[in-house]
Protein backbone atom coordinates (compact mmCIF):
# COMPACT_ATOMS: atom_id res chain seq x y z
CA UNK A 1 0.00 0.00 0.00
CA UNK A 2 1.14 3.55 -1.10
CA UNK A 3 0.03 4.71 2.25
CA UNK A 4 2.90 2.27 4.06
CA UNK A 5 5.33 3.95 2.72
CA UNK A 6 6.60 6.85 4.99
CA UNK A 7 6.86 4.18 7.46
CA UNK A 8 9.04 1.65 4.92
CA UNK A 9 11.05 4.37 3.58
CA UNK A 10 11.99 6.09 7.58
CA UNK A 11 13.07 2.56 8.23
CA UNK A 12 15.31 1.79 4.81
CA UNK A 13 16.91 5.55 5.68
CA UNK A 14 17.82 4.31 9.28
CA UNK A 15 19.04 0.66 7.85
CA UNK A 16 21.14 2.54 5.42
CA UNK A 17 22.64 4.64 7.55
CA UNK A 18 23.56 1.71 10.10
CA UNK A 19 25.22 0.12 6.85
CA UNK A 20 27.34 2.92 5.56
CA UNK A 21 28.52 3.09 9.57
CA UNK A 22 29.66 -0.18 9.28
CA UNK A 23 31.14 0.03 5.55
CA UNK A 24 33.11 2.99 7.25
CA UNK A 25 34.37 1.16 10.25
CA UNK A 26 35.70 -2.16 7.55
CA UNK A 27 37.51 0.35 5.62
CA UNK A 28 39.29 2.13 8.80
CA UNK A 29 40.41 -1.59 9.61
CA UNK A 30 41.16 -2.08 6.06
CA UNK A 31 43.79 0.90 5.97
CA UNK A 32 45.04 0.08 9.38
CA UNK A 33 45.83 -3.31 8.08
CA UNK A 34 47.21 -2.25 5.06
CA UNK A 35 49.96 0.17 6.90
CA UNK A 36 50.73 -2.56 9.64
CA UNK A 37 51.36 -5.32 6.12
CA UNK A 38 53.53 -2.03 4.93
CA UNK A 39 55.75 -1.92 8.61
CA UNK A 40 56.11 -5.80 8.87
CA UNK A 41 59.78 -7.04 7.91
CA UNK A 42 60.43 -8.87 5.95
CA UNK A 43 57.37 -7.31 3.60
CA UNK A 44 55.18 -10.01 2.10
CA UNK A 45 54.04 -9.02 -1.58
CA UNK A 46 50.91 -10.82 -1.30
CA UNK A 47 49.85 -9.25 2.31
CA UNK A 48 50.24 -6.00 0.72
CA UNK A 49 48.46 -7.26 -2.65
CA UNK A 50 45.40 -8.32 -0.23
CA UNK A 51 45.48 -5.35 2.36
CA UNK A 52 44.99 -3.42 -1.09
CA UNK A 53 42.31 -4.90 -2.43
CA UNK A 54 40.83 -5.52 1.22
CA UNK A 55 40.94 -1.53 1.16
CA UNK A 56 39.64 -0.79 -2.42
CA UNK A 57 36.73 -3.58 -1.59
CA UNK A 58 35.58 -1.52 1.91
CA UNK A 59 35.96 1.88 0.07
CA UNK A 60 33.56 0.68 -2.39
CA UNK A 61 31.37 -0.81 0.07
CA UNK A 62 31.34 2.90 1.79
CA UNK A 63 30.72 4.84 -1.40
CA UNK A 64 27.44 1.75 -1.76
CA UNK A 65 26.40 2.58 1.22
CA UNK A 66 26.52 6.66 0.76
CA UNK A 67 24.55 6.01 -1.82
CA UNK A 68 21.97 4.04 -0.57
CA UNK A 69 21.97 6.77 2.63
CA UNK A 70 21.06 9.48 0.02
CA UNK A 71 18.30 6.92 -1.99
CA UNK A 72 16.63 6.45 1.23
CA UNK A 73 16.69 9.99 2.25
CA UNK A 74 14.90 10.87 -1.15
CA UNK A 75 12.11 8.55 -0.88
CA UNK A 76 11.26 9.51 2.98
CA UNK A 77 11.54 12.95 1.45
CA UNK A 78 9.04 12.02 -1.15
CA UNK A 79 6.59 10.15 1.27
CA UNK A 80 6.41 13.28 3.40
CA UNK A 81 5.88 15.73 1.19
CA UNK A 82 7.99 18.49 -0.46
CA UNK A 83 9.10 22.28 0.82
CA UNK A 84 10.21 24.92 -0.62
CA UNK A 85 12.20 27.72 1.64
CA UNK A 86 11.54 31.23 0.20
CA UNK A 87 14.84 32.99 1.05
CA UNK A 88 13.70 36.42 -0.13
CA UNK A 89 10.56 35.99 2.13
CA UNK A 90 7.39 36.24 0.02
CA UNK A 91 5.05 39.14 0.42
CA UNK A 92 2.41 38.49 -1.81
CA UNK A 93 0.10 35.75 -2.57
CA UNK A 94 0.33 35.56 -6.38
CA UNK A 95 4.65 34.56 -5.89
CA UNK A 96 3.34 32.12 -3.37
CA UNK A 97 0.97 30.53 -5.48
CA UNK A 98 3.70 30.45 -8.12
CA UNK A 99 5.75 28.27 -5.43
CA UNK A 100 2.87 26.38 -4.88
CA UNK A 101 2.33 25.15 -8.58
CA UNK A 102 6.17 24.02 -8.60
CA UNK A 103 5.53 22.07 -5.22
CA UNK A 104 2.58 20.52 -6.30
CA UNK A 105 3.90 19.28 -9.54
CA UNK A 106 6.55 17.67 -7.57
CA UNK A 107 4.23 16.08 -5.15
CA UNK A 108 1.93 14.88 -8.35
CA UNK A 109 4.81 13.23 -9.77
CA UNK A 110 5.99 11.40 -7.47
CA UNK A 111 2.03 10.37 -6.13
CA UNK A 112 1.89 9.41 -9.93
CA UNK A 113 5.16 7.72 -10.20
CA UNK A 114 4.06 4.95 -7.02
CA UNK A 115 1.13 4.23 -9.21
CA UNK A 116 -0.87 6.21 -5.95
CA UNK A 117 -3.80 8.29 -5.29
CA UNK A 118 -4.45 10.70 -2.38
CA UNK A 119 -7.22 11.77 -0.16
CA UNK A 120 -5.92 14.82 1.68
CA UNK A 121 -3.92 18.09 0.45
CA UNK A 122 -2.27 19.88 3.42
CA UNK A 123 -0.37 23.25 3.14
CA UNK A 124 2.21 24.35 5.44
CA UNK A 125 3.11 28.25 5.57
CA UNK A 126 6.02 29.24 8.27
CA UNK A 127 6.31 32.91 8.53
CA UNK A 128 8.96 35.37 9.38
CA UNK A 129 8.71 35.20 12.87
CA UNK A 130 8.96 31.57 12.68
CA UNK A 131 5.34 30.85 13.23
CA UNK A 132 3.96 27.43 11.78
CA UNK A 133 0.25 27.56 10.33
CA UNK A 134 -0.83 24.74 7.92
CA UNK A 135 -4.01 23.47 6.90
CA UNK A 136 -5.76 20.59 5.29
CA UNK A 137 -8.99 18.80 3.59
CA UNK A 138 -10.34 16.03 2.49
CA UNK A 139 -10.72 15.52 -1.23
CA UNK A 140 -14.64 14.02 -2.48
CA UNK A 141 -12.69 11.70 -4.50
CA UNK A 142 -8.91 10.52 -4.19
CA UNK A 143 -6.67 11.71 -7.27
CA UNK A 144 -2.81 11.92 -8.70
CA UNK A 145 -3.68 14.90 -10.67
CA UNK A 146 -1.47 17.85 -9.88
CA UNK A 147 -4.08 20.55 -10.42
CA UNK A 148 -6.39 18.86 -8.58
CA UNK A 149 -3.68 19.12 -5.89
CA UNK A 150 -2.96 22.84 -6.56
CA UNK A 151 -6.21 24.05 -6.42
CA UNK A 152 -6.50 23.20 -3.01
CA UNK A 153 -3.26 24.07 -2.00
CA UNK A 154 -4.19 27.43 -2.97
CA UNK A 155 -7.44 27.56 -1.40
CA UNK A 156 -5.90 26.30 1.79
CA UNK A 157 -3.21 28.84 1.76
CA UNK A 158 -6.21 31.85 1.18
CA UNK A 159 -7.80 30.22 4.47
CA UNK A 160 -4.00 30.16 6.20
CA UNK A 161 -1.71 32.87 5.34
CA UNK A 162 -2.31 35.60 8.21
CA UNK A 163 -0.02 38.26 5.44
CA UNK A 164 3.21 37.85 7.09
CA UNK A 165 6.35 37.95 4.98
CA UNK A 166 6.75 33.80 4.20
CA UNK A 167 10.19 31.58 4.82
CA UNK A 168 8.64 28.18 4.21
CA UNK A 169 5.84 27.30 2.15
CA UNK A 170 4.87 23.56 2.20
CA UNK A 171 2.54 20.76 0.15
CA UNK A 172 2.30 17.05 1.44
CA UNK A 173 -0.61 14.77 0.64
CA UNK A 174 -1.61 11.85 3.26
CA UNK A 175 -4.07 9.35 3.00
CA UNK A 176 -2.48 7.17 -0.11
CA UNK A 177 -4.43 4.17 -1.80
CA UNK A 178 -3.41 2.42 -4.90
CA UNK A 179 -6.99 2.54 -6.55
CA UNK A 180 -9.30 5.32 -6.73
CA UNK A 181 -12.65 5.79 -6.90
CA UNK A 182 -14.66 8.62 -9.36
CA UNK A 183 -17.78 9.75 -8.22
CA UNK A 184 -18.26 13.44 -10.84
CA UNK A 185 -20.29 14.57 -13.64
CA UNK A 186 -19.28 14.05 -17.53
CA UNK A 187 -17.88 17.90 -17.42
CA UNK A 188 -15.14 17.24 -14.49
CA UNK A 189 -14.54 13.74 -15.54
CA UNK A 190 -14.10 14.77 -19.25
CA UNK A 191 -11.35 17.65 -17.99
CA UNK A 192 -9.80 15.25 -15.65
CA UNK A 193 -8.90 13.19 -18.39
CA UNK A 194 -7.08 15.86 -20.03
CA UNK A 195 -5.58 16.86 -17.10
CA UNK A 196 -4.21 13.17 -16.66
CA UNK A 197 -3.32 12.95 -20.25
CA UNK A 198 -1.43 16.82 -19.42
CA UNK A 199 0.26 15.07 -16.38
CA UNK A 200 1.62 12.07 -17.86
CA UNK A 201 3.35 14.01 -20.91
CA UNK A 202 4.80 16.73 -18.42
CA UNK A 203 6.00 13.57 -16.24
CA UNK A 204 7.44 11.78 -19.40
CA UNK A 205 9.35 15.36 -20.33
CA UNK A 206 10.62 14.96 -16.45
CA UNK A 207 11.99 11.57 -16.60
CA UNK A 208 14.08 12.20 -19.55
CA UNK A 209 15.43 15.80 -18.91
CA UNK A 210 14.93 16.08 -14.92
CA UNK A 211 13.12 18.20 -12.62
Amino acid sequence: QAADKVTGAEDNANSAQINADQAKAESDKANADLETAKKENPVSEEQINNAEQAKNDAQTNVENASNDVNSAQTALDSANGTAADAQNKLTDAENAKTILLSLSETVGARIRAEHAYIGVVSVTIVDNEFRHLSRQCTLSTPTDITEIIYENACRLFDLTWNHVPIRLLGVSTTHATDTAFHQMNLFDEDKNERFAMLNKAVDSIRDKYGE
